[in-house]
């Protein structure tokens, strides 16, 4: 292989734009990646601010062309993502070609640190999700910081970043089978999922860590904030070892009631047949629920 880091500065922004208003609201994130020092990116970005999105685009289109018109993008989205994206982002730039290379977010971040190391710019764009992106964002000669596109004015802030833009948000649910849970007997919260009843009954993905450390998260700061407001350093310090106690012990009962199995994000996913588990936690997009699952809030 042989490098390719010194080249499509201006391909690169053209698509850090143009990722935002294909992917719509819909955390994965997309972000250019790592130029060398001298790279113009960052000038080049600047030069583009008060220009209208039509001037913008136009702009960076030529300039793509110009540099050879492909775009490398990695990605860890679903085939069925990327076989309606690559065409509808071609359509909209005609002249630009997106080579893609798609794994999982594990076999996508070695790529990316293999090639890093060797010197070779593999892909122009990344997009994964935000756990990996947090990691490369840490990591030197990875990404690259750029001027935000004027797309993402309408992603809230606490999703900008200066290496990368989160482009779309995942949600994180519980299913149940109806048929093996009655009415009333599901549990109220995530933290019931630790209740000895449900032991063997749980299916649990051990891959994904990042459903698992939201949730733990999520349920720190929940209880965190149901306590008494204290104000003195060490009585912070005293509640949230306290409130992490109390979680360790939650996670780990939660664990061992759970079957480990390898299995992929379930999409509309049918529910279990009698005799089997009947719940699955998973990551789940919101929409993939179904009038025959049951969630938690």
């Amino acid at each position: 292989m042989h490098s390719r880091i010194p080249r499509r500065t201006a391909l690169l922004c053209t698509v850090a734009a143009a990722v935002f208003a294909l992917a719509g609201a819909a955390t994965s994130v997309s972000a250019p990646v790592a130029a060398p020092p001298a790279s113009p990116i960052k000038a080049l970005s600047d030069s583009l601010k008060g220009l209208s999105l039509p001037a913008r685009e136009a702009k960076l289109l030529d300039l793509a062309k110009k540099e050879g018109g492909t775009l490398e993008l990695y990605t860890s989205l679903s085939s069925l993502i990327t076989r309606n994206l690559l065409p509808a982002f071609e359509k909209a730039y005609p002249g630009i070609k997106v080579n893609l290379y798609r794994a999982s977010s594990e076999t996508l971040t070695q790529r990316i640190l293999s090639e890093v190391s060797a010197g070779v710019a593999g892909p122009d764009v990344i997009e994964t999700n935000g756990t990996e992106m947090s990691f490369f964002q840490n990591k030197k000669n990875v990404l690259v910081p750029y001027r935000q596109s004027p797309y993402a004015a309408g992603i809230p802030k606490r999703y900008q970043f200066d290496t990368f833009t989160a482009a779309r948000l995942e949600a994180f649910v519980t299913a149940w089978n109806t048929n093996l849970v009655p009415t009333g007997q599901q549990p109220k919260s995530y933290t019931d999922l630790a209740n000895p009843r449900w032991a063997g009954k749980l299916s649990m993905e051990p891959g994904d860590v990042d459903w698992f450390a939201g949730l733990y998260t999520h349920l720190e700061q929940q209880q965190l904030a149901a306590l008494k407001k204290v104000t003195s350093p060490a009585a912070k310090k005293k509640q949230l070892a306290k409130v992490r106690r109390n979680l360790d012990i939650v996670f780990e009962r939660m664990a061992k009631n759970a079957q480990i199995t390898r299995a992929v994000t379930p999409r509309r996913q049918p529910c279990s047949p009698p005799g089997s588990s009947p719940w699955s936690s998973a990551r789940m997009r919101s929409r993939s629920s179904s009038s025959r699952h049951g969630r938690l809030p």
